[in-house]
């Protein structure tokens, strides 16, 4: 069997707080942890909209939220 490493401490605000997140596999909200020692503290792949028809403001926003997801969460863990 193959040894885990443990977990990364949960990554907490300035102010102490710690973020939560909702993990779809196991149904339950868990602590947002950091990366691994030496790597930025998450990354993540975001595909653009899917386009059949003309562009119309809806299609923004997969750019739009990615861009402030990005942004909280910079501004959580003071990057």
């Amino acid at each position: 069997p193959v040894s885990a490493a443990p977990p990364p401490p949960p990554a907490e605000a300035a102010g102490g707080a710690t973020l939560r997140v909702f993990n779809s596999l196991t149904g339950a909200p868990e602590a947002l942890t950091g990366g691994e020692p030496g790597r930025p503290p998450l990354t993540w792949y975001s595909c653009g909209p899917t386009v059949y028809d003309a562009a119309h403001l809806g299609h923004a926003r997969a750019y739009v939220t990615t861009d402030v997801l990005r942004r909280l969460l910079s501004g959580h863990f003071g990057r």
